[in-house]
């Protein structure tokens, strides 16, 4: 499992607003993509754990489709 630091160096255009709107489902409020860029500033944020934790599983989810292609 990599540490917060590593997920956020691998963010990519556009991964801040799967973020977003997998924290807005998950909390039944609107998140926009550039809350959800500085709720990832505030490791004190109530959403914080949250955010980081879609982070890690989009980048994770971008990294094996990617292995899987260019391996096939």
């Amino acid at each position: 499992m990599r540490s917060e630091k590593q997920i956020i160096e691998k963010k990519q255009m556009g991964d801040m607003n799967v973020v977003a709107q997998v924290l807005s489902k998950k909390h039944n409020r609107y998140i926009s993509a550039s809350y959800a860029s500085i709720i990832l500033t505030r490791p004190k944020s109530k959403l914080y754990a949250d955010a980081i934790e879609v982070l890690r599983q989009v980048v994770e989810a971008r990294e094996q489709l990617i292995n899987e292609t260019v391996l096939s």
